[in-house]
């Protein structure tokens, strides 16, 4: 009956034990939480209306999603999950993925793998202005479609950030103030490192090391064959090797 109420219900806490909530159909079913939601037993979430072409509801979450009954308790659909509490959200380790699958995910909180645990968004991820997403060492951020950042990204040295379509078009800031991406390797002085471009249109001055080149099949060298390491400069090619 969300429609005598403006499409929308609103709680402090939410534990969804033996019954079904459903937000289908429409991104303006919206569920308020401005507590934990706790799913468990035979209760479950259903934001699918099983039409891949229109939206669903959204739930605004201020508090910890917790889900101890699995992940096929909650049916993502279309739908999408807003995070914007004031303090660190954790999402629990729900089997078998290990964490939670949502489709569309908005982060208007900041959102750090190492407390809150791994990210999956089948749809869309947006990072909301001010707002930051940190995948740690041991973490990972998965999202199938598109990626908009708003705030700022920090992937740590070893950790991930997956995007599975790549060739949804993202949108935001990705300047190297906004979207930065560790990566620590060990060498000699001597020795040159192997690297690839991280994301679409990098450029290879971001490589930490002066000494740049690439290999050009072409370059007439010194043995009178073809082929040498020549400086490199300007973007890098996806999916070319070059040495730092």
């Amino acid at each position: 009956t969300a429609a005598l109420y403006s499409t929308q219900a609103v709680c402090k806490d939410l534990a969804v034990s033996s019954h079904k909530v459903q937000l289908e159909a429409s991104t303006s079913n919206t569920l308020e939480v401005n507590g934990n939601l706790t799913l468990s037993g035979a209760g479950t979430i259903d934001m699918d209306d099983s039409n891949s072409a229109t939206a669903d509801g959204q739930i605004n979450l201020h508090g910890n999603w917790t889900n101890s009954a699995g992940n096929a308790a909650f049916l993502e659909g279309n739908g999408t999950v807003k995070f914007n509490g004031a303090a660190a959200q954790v999402i629990s380790n729900v089997t078998p993925e290990g964490t939670e699958t949502y489709y569309n995910v908005i982060l208007d909180n900041n959102l750090d793998t190492a407390v809150s645990n791994d990210l999956i968004a089948s749809g869309n991820l947006t990072v909301n202005t001010g707002k930051t997403l940190t995948v740690d060492s041991a973490g990972y951020v998965r999202v199938n479609s598109k990626i908009t950042n708003n705030g700022s990204v920090y992937i740590d040295n070893n950790g991930q950030l997956v995007q599975v379509d790549d060739t949804d078009a993202n949108d935001g800031d990705y300047s190297s103030t906004k979207f930065q991406v560790k990566r620590t390797a060990q060498a000699k002085h001597t020795d040159y490192i192997y690297w690839s471009s991280p994301l679409s249109s990098f450029d290879v001055s971001g490589v930490p090391n002066g000494l740049r080149f690439l290999w050009d099949t072409a370059y007439n060298n010194i043995n009178g064959t073809q082929g040498c390491w020549v400086p490199a400069s300007g973007a890098m090619t996806p999916g070319k090797g070059y040495i730092a």
